[in-house]
């Protein structure tokens, strides 16, 4: 790569005497944005709760997800696992793959809370299906509440 010899002011973004310049100002709105963020998410009122299929590519986006939140210090509170299939799923390779894939979950990752969504048959779409996911949310806040006043009841 070839440089010059000098290079022109004009052309620096972070020169003192051009505050204005439209370039800077959108790099420190984004600056303060992601600050917000920070604090959002290192926020006690904040819960991180992690969806995913029981899949390879799922588990290990999951994994480095998890893996980037811990070295923030950011907490996750629990694990939805969706789309788990009954044993009497059709396609018996699918299904012993997603047991494995499960039983890794279950283990790496123990100390998060995990609530199982079966595989309902297809895609949920409209009022009519997302009620068929009442019962499983339900079950997730009543955890996330009972464990939040069993915290401030021991604090």
């Amino acid at each position: 790569m070839i440089l010059p010899k000098k290079i022109d002011p004009g052309l620096c973004l972070f020169d003192a005497d051009k505050k204005k310049n439209p370039v800077i100002e959108t790099l420190y709105d984004m600056k303060r944005h992601f600050e917000r963020i920070g604090c959002l998410l290192k926020s006690s009122q904040t819960k991180i709760i992690l969806v995913l299929n029981p899949e390879t590519p799922a588990f290990e986006e999951t994994a480095r997800t998890i893996k980037v939140l811990s070295y923030y210090k950011v907490p996750v509170s629990e694990m939805v696992i969706n789309r788990v299939a009954e044993d009497s799923f059709p396609y018996k390779g699918y299904l012993n793959s997603q047991k494995k894939i499960l039983e890794k979950i279950r283990t790496d990752y123990r100390s998060i809370p995990q609530i199982q969504i079966p595989f309902l048959g297809e895609e949920v779409k409209g009022d009519t299906q997302l009620t068929r996911l009442v019962p499983f949310m339900e079950q997730l806040f009543h955890e996330t509440l009972f464990s939040e006043s069993q915290k401030s009841q021991a604090r």
